[in-house]
Formats: structure tokens, C-alpha cells, sequence
């Protein structure tokens, strides 16, 4: 190779250097870049949706209500006009976050209610933000009694011409009860304007109203209906397909408490992978507390509770499986014959679950030995906790569980199902697993764990540690915290 010739190739070589990466770096923004258009468009289509929907209720009231009804149901100035703003006595700095209270059920609602109740106590342990409740008339007082007055309240109510309308559509359809019969019918479109609001965050799978425009988070806790239909009636599953779909295309972010549902969310509904966030749920604060003021002796002379019991605290869903627990309790007690252990069961029993439960303790005579508490205060659950040998969840879905978080905080042993999420609350030796479908394995376990107690401790002990690892306030803020930041920077 002559010199000119090695001149000649080095000055044509420079350049190409660059463009080798270059080139994977143009390709990567390409891909961000359709991924963000995918977002928008996305959103574009949920908000087509809603309009279309928005649309069909108006003209259907126009059909119902007629001439000055249908004027005074319309109620000129939108229906975010019709509420009160009660600000925080101790104003903090910060972002301003309004949490979506209006779907919660006080004591029915199970782990929504709970996964609400400790977002706000986190959120409240922190003067970073500024926090709002969004809520009805009736829900008001349940909250400030939980919550105080530290904290803002926004109160939607229906206007007396409101009421008067719902009052005249329900006589116009003889007598039946509507859906907002005993709501206020919703507006999230001023919040900024009249409460200051910077972010919208929904605990509870979807948005109580979808005409908003700041940015949001959304909690969709699981899809279990895409998963068990058989549990679900064909309307219910059609409202969660559109309403769950909206939310998730409207909400800037999507919260997921497992790597199981955030892939769940990512691969059913479709959701871009860069908005679904995973953040390990904490637990409730007043849990702990509890353990402090309501000793367990205390909790055996109030609730009778066995001397030797297993703790299984959930509502009374199908797929919560307590009738497969009360015939492994069955075969448990034919094994074990010189341990009375029985079971004891917290949760609302008007739940379509409750007589798959009552049919099973009558057929396998177990009534006189599983104890149903209903509702139990959340003050009271630690030493509830404390007193049994362990915490058992035979669930067949969960997004993750209160009851184990709880359970191995406490340092109580904790055994559950090995499907859905459950495995990751699991991992490093941190408790046993059971196939849940199968009560011969249930009750293997829980014999297990009757005959070894030293075995059932070192797996509390290494859970307490791991929980308190994963699963702590301040984690948890941290990681609402880098969302928050996220979203708002959206505005």
C-alpha cells in the first residue's frame, strides 16, 4: 500500500467511526419516540371514548328528564361546581396530590380500602406533599376521623335541583334505583382551578370521573377477571374491560404492587411498559400501632379466640378460597388429633363468597371449630396477628396480601398459595407455599408447621427482615416520589 493510498484511507475512515454509534443511538430515540406517540395516541382514543360516552348520558337525560328537569340536571357551571374545598389546617409545600377516595366502601371495600388508607398515612408522614381526598357527602366524616384535619378535603354534592332530577328519573322508571340514586354525579375537570390540584391519584382501579387534565397515577390493583371470568357476571366484565382500559390509557402512570400484575397490565391491556411502574405495597401503619394499645389477651377475652388458631383475614370473595382452607382444617384436625387448632376468619360475609363457606363448614362439621369475626377494627389486627401460630392465605389470585405483609411485620408466621403474585412475598425461605386448589397440600403444610414450631419461627424471623426490607414507609415514599416526579413533569 502506497503512502498516498494510506492517506486516502484514513482521511475516508474518520468519519465512519461516529456513525457505528451513531447509528444504535438514533435507533433507541426512534424507539422512545414511538413508544411516547404510542402513549399519546393512546390517550387520544380514551379521551375520544369518553366524549362519545359523556355524549350518550347527556342525550339520554335529554330523553328522561325533559324541559326544566333536564336544565336542572345539567346544572349550568359543570358538577365540579357543586362541592366544598376544606384546605389542610397546617399547609405544607410540595406538590399538590389529590387521592380518589369516592369509590371506597368503608369496611367492605377490603384491600382497595386498605391499600387507600396507606397511601395516605405514608403520604403523611412526609412534608413533601400537599394532600387532598376526594369524596362524597357521606364519606367526609370517616375520613377526617381517620386522617384529621391536617390534610385538604374536597366534598362533591348533589345540588337540591340534582337531587330533585335523580328523584323525578327514578319515578319516571317506577321506582328503580339508579346507579347515582345515592351519588353526586362527578366532575374532576376543575380541580386545578378550584383546589389547586397538580397530580390525580386513583387508588381504586379506575378514575370516578374521567374529564380531567392534570396528570395522573393510577393503582390497577389486578385483572382477575380477564383470569376467572366464571367469577364475574358478563356485564361486570364488560364495565372492567372499558372502564379499567380507559383509565389505564388516560393515567400518565399505572402503578402495579407486583411484577405480576405490572406484566399482567403490560401484556392483557396493553399498557406501554415505560408508564406501568412496579411499587411494593406497604402496610397500614395503624396495624402496628395497634400492637401498642390492644394487647393480645385483650383480643382473646373480646373475640373468644381459640387457644391455638390459624389467622385467615379477607373478605368473603370467591376467589378467596376459604372453603378449600376449611376442608384442609378437616383433614388437619383428623391427622392431629391431640391439637385442637381451629381457624378464625375477619371479613365482610355479604360477599358473593360467603355461602360457598357456609356450605362447606356444614358439610365437613366445621362450624363449631372456625370462628367468622365480620369486621374487625384495624387497631385490634396485630393482636390478632400475635396470637395465632400463623397467618394462612389460601387465595387463587392476589395482586399481593395485606394479610402476609402484615402477618410476617409482626413476626407471625406466614404460609400461602404459590400462584399469581404470592411467590414474591415468598422469596428467600420467607414462608411455605401450598398449591391452593389442592387441601390435601393445604393441610400438609399446616401440619408441618403444628409439629415443628421451630421451624415455623426461623421462617417468621427471616420474614420480618425481608418484609421491613422491601416493603417499608419509606421505601414505598421513595418510590411514589420518582412517579410523582415523572408525571408532574408532564404538566
Amino acid at each position: 500500500m502506497t503512502s498516498d493510498e494510506h492517506d486516502h484511507d484514513s482521511s475516508s475512515a474518520e468519519p465512519l467511526e461516529p456513525i457505528r454509534w451513531r447509528v444504535p443511538r438514533l435507533v433507541q430515540e426512534k424507539d422512545k419516540l414511538a413508544e411516547q406517540l404510542s402513549i399519546v395516541q393512546s390517550k387520544l382514543r380514551a379521551k375520544d371514548e369518553v366524549i362519545r360516552v359523556q355524549a350518550a348520558i347527556e342525550t339520554g337525560r335529554s330523553v328522561c328528564l325533559k324541559g326544566a328537569l333536564d336544565l336542572a340536571y345539567r346544572w349550568r357551571g359543570g358538577p365540579a361546581g357543586c362541592g366544598r374545598y376544606f384546605p389542610p389546617t397546617r399547609p405544607r409545600q410540595g406538590i399538590h396530590i389529590a387521592i380518589d377516595t369516592l369509590q371506597i366502601a368503608f369496611g367492605v371495600s377490603g384491600g382497595v380500602e386498605t391499600y387507600m388508607t396507606s397511601l395516605v398515612s405514608a403520604l403523611q408522614a412526609t412534608d413533601a406533599y400537599q394532600i387532598t381526598l376526594l369524596c362524597s357527602e357521606d364519606q367526609l366524616e370517616p375520613l377526617r376521623l381517620t386522617f384529621g384535619a391536617e390534610i385538604g378535603y374536597f366534598e362533591f354534592r348533589a345540588t337540591r335541583s340534582m337531587k330533585l332530577a335523580i328523584k323525578a328519573a327514578s319515578l319516571l322508571r317506577h321506582g328503580k334505583a339508579t346507579a347515582s340514586s345515592g351519588k353526586p354525579v362527578v366532575s374532576f375537570s376543575k380541580l386545578y382551578e378550584q383546589a389547586g390540584i397538580q397530580i390525580l391519584h386513583s387508588p381504586v382501579q379506575l378514575f370516578s370521573s374521567l374529564d380531567f387534565g392534570v396528570p395522573s397515577v393510577l393503582n390497577l390493583h389486578d385483572l382477575q377477571h380477564l383470569h376467572f371470568p366464571e367469577n364475574f357476571t358478563p356485564s361486570d366484565i364488560n364495565a372492567r374491560n372499558q372502564l379499567y382500559g380507559l383509565s389505564t390509557s388516560l393515567a400518565d402512570a399505572v402503578i402495579a404492587s407486583s411484577d405480576f400484575v405490572r406484566d399482567d397490565i403490560v401484556r392483557r391491556m396493553g399498557a406501554s411498559p415505560s408508564k406501568v411502574f412496579t411499587v411494593p405495597v406497604t402496610w397500614n401503619p395503624a396495624v402496628q400501632r395497634g400492637a401498642e394499645v390492644f394487647t393480645v389477651d385483650e383480643a382473646r377475652a373480646r373475640y373468644g379466640l381459640p387457644t391455638i388458631y390459624a389467622i385467615y383475614p379477607a373478605q368473603f370473595w370467591v376467589h378467596k378460597n376459604h372453603a378449600r382452607l376449611v376442608e384442609a382444617l378437616k383433614i388437619t384436625r383428623d391427622q392431629v388429633a391431640g391439637i385442637d387448632f381451629k381457624l378464625v376468619f375477619t371479613g365482610y360475609r355479604g360477599h358473593s363468597g360467603w355461602p360457598i363457606v357456609q356450605t362447606a363448614l356444614e358439610k365437613f362439621r366445621m362450624a363449631e371449630h372456625v370462628l367468622c369475626l365480620d369486621y374487625v377494627p384495624v387497631e385490634h389486627m396485630a393482636a390478632l396477628y400475635k396470637g395465632a401460630v400463623f397467618c394462612v392465605m389460601p387465595s387463587t389470585f392476589e395482586a399481593s396480601s395485606y394479610a402476609v405483609i402484615e402477618a410476617q411485620l409482626l413476626g407471625c408466621p406466614a404460609m400461602c398459595s404459590n400462584v399469581t403474585s404470592l411467590p414474591e412475598l415468598m422469596r428467600g425461605d420467607a414462608g411455605l407455599l401450598f398449591d391452593p386448589m389442592s387441601p390435601d397440600d393445604i393441610a400438609e403444610k399446616m401440619i408441618g408447621w403444628l409439629k415443628a414450631p421451630e421451624e415455623r419461627a426461623a421462617c417468621a424471623e427471616r420474614a420480618t427482615l425481608k418484609v421491613r426490607e422491601e416493603h417499608s414507609v419509606a421505601k414505598y415514599i421513595g418510590n411514589l416520589t420518582r412517579i410523582y416526579e415523572y408525571v408532574a413533569a408532564k404538566r
